[in-house]
């Protein structure tokens, strides 16, 4: 069903299309719901359908998912890697002196790495640290998970960035209407109740200003657990792939040095 959705990717020329897109797309998921045990769909309401629907509209989502497989994917091929040295039976690369010397190269552009870091960081990371992450980091698998990663955190950012607009396009059409609605009944008020309709206009105003800030302030309190989230996800998945150095932690220091590692 992915390829299906796939063919959707173009950006919608107008409201119309873009509309069909969501009809199609809230089609396809109704009939992926059909083929799921009773128990399941009775969790899938018709409204989060559709919400799915909307937001698989840019494509984004489904980058971020393919993502998500292709990281899973390497992080299974890593484990394997890492089982297979354990039992002696890893054949690459198949010269042993080329590994070593890898290795070493490796673990020097760590330490240079290292040595630009402030001194309290240095203390945290060890030579063994060091030699490990050079021995995970050596077939190169444990570099696509990283840049996987990274790919995925800058789709969500632009998914997260994406729908931000999207709230303050709403946001400016209420007050479009509310603008224009006001206008026409300016227009056909009468002059003794004028005060009193301006009043109330004026508390409509106030009402949905108050609105628009409680509704930018939820959205973007969304997009900061979001990311917050997403380092989380990032530190799991290189734990899980056995990257040394990285676990679940809320730490500014250990996650700074993280982040650091990512970076290289």
């Amino acid at each position: 069903m992915m390829d299906n959705f796939l063919g959707m990717y173009e950006e919608p020329a107008d409201s119309t299309k873009q509309q069909e897109r969501h009809y199609y797309l809230l089609s396809e998921l109704q009939n992926l719901v059909k083929d799921l045990p009773s128990s399941f769909q009775q969790r899938l309401s018709y409204t989060m359908l559709s919400d799915l629907a909307l937001a698989l509209i840019d494509g984004t989502v489904f980058e971020i998912a393919h993502g998500l497989l292709d990281i899973q994917h390497l992080t299974e091929k890593n484990l394997y890697n890492q089982r297979q040295k354990l039992h002696g039976e890893h054949r690459e690369p198949a010269d042993s002196t080329k590994q070593q010397e890898r290795h070493y190269y490796l673990l020097s552009e760590l330490q240079n790495l290292v040595k630009d870091l402030p001194s309290s960081f240095q203390q945290r990371l060890s030579y063994t640290m060091l030699s490990d992450l050079a021995l995970a980091l050596i077939d190169g698998t444990v570099f696509e998970i990283a840049h996987g990663l990274l790919d995925i955190q800058h789709l969500t950012e632009k998914n997260l960035y994406n729908q931000r607009q999207k709230l303050h396009g709403e946001h400016r059409g209420l007050k479009q209407e509310l603008v224009r609605k006001h206008k026409e009944a300016l227009q056909s008020c009468k002059t003794h109740n004028l005060s009193v309709l301006r009043a109330a206009q004026q508390r409509e105003l106030e009402a949905l200003e108050l609105r628009v800030k409680d509704e930018q302030r939820m959205m973007d309190e969304k997009i900061v657990l979001e990311l917050d989230q997403k380092v989380v996800d990032q530190q799991n998945t290189l734990e899980k792939a056995g990257v040394p150095g990285f676990y679940i932690t809320t730490n500014p220091q250990v996650a700074w040095i993280q982040l650091a590692l990512c970076a290289y």
